[in-house]
């Protein structure tokens, strides 16, 4: 059994990967790439959450990691909340039904949570907003590249992470390393 002060140590290692990545979703990106759509790199870490980890570290890993994409979003946070929750639970449910090793499968659930999140953003900004997203104002192409570009790093991801894991919490990586 894994103690507290390991799981702890992963906890703020994500969490620290976490602020980085946002910071450079949203300020170095468009910097280098400008408008071409950045891959959502929060959403790696909330697939890995919701794959790898017991739902209350899950559930606790979205309140803080939405409180800190709230700082670098306009997204009301609320929306935030309920989507990325939604979209975990949808994890957690594919996850009991469809399961195999290696960063292909991270690969398919990047794009579908992707996918999931932009549609659950539109839904509940229309449910919960006063000025909700109207359907002029989606962005198919932006989402569809934002959902490609998520599935082609995914698998960089995947091995950052597995790594984070096998570092702090002694996560097996011959599995992942035979897949890459």
């Amino acid at each position: 059994m894994l103690d507290t002060k390991d799981e702890l140590i992963n906890f703020l290692l994500y969490f620290i990967c976490n602020l980085l990545l946002i910071g450079l979703q949203s300020s170095l990106w468009p910097e280098f790439f400008g408008t071409f759509p950045a891959p959502f790199f929060f959403i790696y870490s909330l697939i890995f959450f919701a794959l790898y980890h017991p739902v209350n570290w899950t559930i606790a890993f979205n309140l803080v990691g939405v409180a800190l994409l709230s700082a670098f979003s306009i997204v009301p946070i609320e929306v935030l909340l309920f989507t990325t929750l939604l979209v975990s639970i949808f994890l957690f449910e594919f996850k009991k039904r469809v399961l195999w090793k290696g960063a292909s499968y991270f690969a398919l659930c990047s794009f579908m949570a992707v996918t999931l999140f932009h549609i659950l953003y539109y839904l509940l900004s229309w449910m919960i907003e006063v000025e909700e997203t109207g359907i002029a104002h989606i962005q198919w192409g932006f989402w569809f590249f934002q959902s490609l570009t998520s599935v082609i790093l995914s698998p960089v991801f995947y091995w950052i992470y597995i790594q984070l894991e096998a570092n702090t919490r002694g996560f097996d990586t011959s599995d992942v390393e035979e897949a890459l």
